[in-house]
């Protein structure tokens, strides 16, 4: 039998396939594993981590993302994790349990707390990240062109996608208000004219 590529501190035992020792240095090792006879060698890749430790993870504890859009997160953690979990993942969100990326769109605003997980042989380190889910961009929906009547009650109200909580407009005629909060111009024309106005929907 033979290995190459064993952690500092690891021998193989040549007659009876056993590796033992005490590994000096963490990491991932790449080993060769190989057994011969009179008829030829058999060879298999080992893949082998010595860690230091229970893992600890670091990477930051809140995050931000936003409905319908691409969101990733990758959990980090010292003395070489081999495994990576994230439990009460918002639906559309995976996690890849070999890296501990966590990817995908979410489908819902809100703010969810996340039970992150990173393991080796040694333990595992448990962690709550708060994960803020924002509305996406609005998007203005009301016509572009509106008319009114002179010394009629004039009303126009911004529509748009994506939850919006403010509205604004800049160029409003003299005659006209805007409610800020429900987006809704209203007013009575008391001269003609053509004004251009630019209205904005925000979250």
């Amino acid at each position: 039998f033979n290995a190459a590529g064993l952690p500092p501190g690891l021998v193989v035992g040549t007659s009876t396939g056993q590796i033992g020792g005490t590994p000096s240095a963490t990491g991932t090792y790449r080993v060769v594993l190989t057994a011969s006879n009179a008829s030829g060698t058999g060879s298999q890749v080992l893949i082998l981590t010595v860690s230091g430790g229970p893992p600890t993870i670091t990477s930051p504890l809140t995050a931000t993302a936003v409905v319908g859009e691409v969101f990733t997160y990758t959990i980090t953690a010292s003395n070489d994790p081999g495994y990576f979990d994230a439990l009460n993942l918002p639906p559309a969100l995976n996690i890849d349990h070999l890296t501990g990326l966590i990817s995908g769109a979410p489908r819902n605003e809100g703010v969810v707390s996340v039970t992150l997980i990173a393991s080796n042989a040694s333990g595992d380190d448990t962690k709550t990240l708060a994960l803020t889910i924002i509305p996406a961009v609005p998007v203005i929906s009301s016509p572009a062109r509106v008319q009114a009547i002179l010394d009629a009650p004039f009303t126009y109200t911004i529509a748009a996608s994506n939850n919006p909580t403010r509205y604004d407009a800049v160029g409003l005629p003299p005659w006209a208000t805007l409610d800020t909060v429900t987006g809704v111009i209203t007013g009575t024309p008391n001269t003609l004219g053509s004004y251009a106005m630019t209205i904005s929907a925000m979250n």
